[in-house]
């Protein structure tokens, strides 16, 4: 989630300092996870974050409640508040050894809470099919050719690809996309290592990864010091 110019602190900043690794290499030399200053604008957008998450998954009448993973999952949040009530199991990653243990930890708590692996958004592993995956403000940690790929191999993992002949009424598995997105006329900005884009630019990675947009949301003003944001169901 990226502040407006001048806000010196956004949100989930801790990942966008991780260097991304080639695939299948050993995370190394990672950063902390976050300091006290970032950790307080994570709190500033999460629970709206949740609450848009929430009443998006509620509109998708077939989604079904098979497994889900949650994608550059950090502290789990995103599982502990909202998926644990909309699937059967969760699966997590992350490159942050901090994070790994916040995971580790929550998954003592949170029953259904399966996997959980240290990992780039490069270098996962892919063992599970998947109802549900997540990806909550981490497109921007990979450049455009390698954005593509990760969403072609996340595709393949869906449930609903295993099943599509045999179903008649319409999608019930997606790849979610939660991420920020500049104004029209801006043009896309690396900042501390994290690409932001345009709508249409993120919509032609999409389309490039054979992925259409089932669902999406209007831009969401989540906080007055951050970007507007977009969900989309993919699939």
């Amino acid at each position: 989630m990226l502040a407006l110019p001048g806000h010196k602190h956004h949100i989930e900043s801790y990942l966008a300092r991780k260097q991304l690794k080639q695939p299948n290499e050993k995370p190394r030399n990672v950063q902390p996870y976050a300091n006290e200053t970032e950790q307080e604008e994570m709190v500033k957008c999460h629970s709206a974050s949740i609450k848009y998450l929430r009443s998006f998954l509620d509109g998708l009448a077939h989604l079904g409640r098979g497994r889900a993973l949650e994608v550059a999952a950090g502290n789990g949040i995103v599982s502990r508040d909202l998926l644990q009530h909309k699937f059967e199991c969760i699966d997590c990653f992350d490159q942050c050894p901090t994070a790994l243990r916040k995971l580790e930890a929550l998954r003592r708590s949170v029953p259904a809470m399966d996997l959980v692996d240290q990992a780039t958004m490069q270098s996962y592993v892919w063992q599970r099919h998947y109802t549900g995956i997540f990806l909550r403000w981490c497109t921007g940690y990979l450049d455009d050719e390698e954005l593509v790929p990760f969403l072609k191999k996340a595709a393949t993992f869906l449930y609903s690809n295993r099943a599509r002949s045999t179903r008649s009424n319409g999608p019930s598995a997606f790849i979610f996309v939660l991420d920020n997105v500049l104004e029209d006329g801006e043009a896309p900005l690396k900042v501390e290592g994290q690409w932001v884009r345009k709508q249409s630019d993120l919509e032609q990675l999409f389309r490039q990864a054979n992925l259409l947009a089932h669902q999406q949301t209007e831009e969401i003003q989540l906080h007055p010091d951050f970007k507007k944001t977009i969900i989309w169901a993919l699939h």
